[in-house]
């Protein structure tokens, strides 16, 4: 029963197996930590170092001590959202797009590709082979990750006032928020 916390410089892990008395027990500099996925016993991180930007690869086996066992230069700028499908890890960039990360071998991720997509997006939610992602202020695009492209949108603020904060995407539909 741990809990993972990117705090802006290092990666916490967090004990809740007794919830009134939480601790933490292992912790890892990362500096500029802000978004986090977790899959089997890694823990996905996105960091800055040497002015650069990288995705790394957080070996959790051990919660005590967890270790950096890889990591690659991805610029993941803005990262408002991180969700993981089977072997990639979808990132939802603000100011880009969605970046698709191959994961399959856990400690070594690849950029695959970005989807640029024509507004900024903050969230995305994955039914097979299709991703929703979520444009604030401006509706949904619809992509299709067997070719990686935008295949559709949706803009509803011209009968609403609504802006989306979150999408759901069960089978074929779309829950928005």
């Amino acid at each position: 029963n741990f809990g993972y916390v990117a705090s802006g410089d290092k990666l916490i892990i967090v004990d809740f197996s007794n919830p009134s008395r939480q601790k933490i027990v292992g912790e890892l500099a990362m500096a500029g930590a802000y978004s986090i996925a977790v899959k089997d016993s890694y823990v996905f991180v996105n960091y800055w170092q040497n002015s650069k930007q990288y995705l790394g690869a957080i070996n959790i086996s051990n919660s005590q001590a967890p270790v950096l066992e890889g990591s690659a230069e991805i610029p993941i700028n803005l990262a408002s959202n991180f969700l993981i499908s089977e072997n990639r890890l979808y990132v939802a960039q603000a100011d880009a797009g969605l970046t698709v990360v191959d994961i399959s071998t856990l400690s070594q991720p690849i950029k695959i590709t970005t989807v640029v997509t024509p507004l900024p997006i903050q969230t995305v939610s994955i039914s097979g082979n299709t991703a929703v992602v979520s444009s604030e202020g401006y509706g949904i695009y619809i992509i299709d990750l067997a070719s990686l492209a935008v295949v559709g949108s949706y803009n509803y603020l011209s009968y609403t006032n609504l802006k989306v904060k979150d999408v759901l995407l069960n089978g074929n539909l779309a829950y928005v928020l």
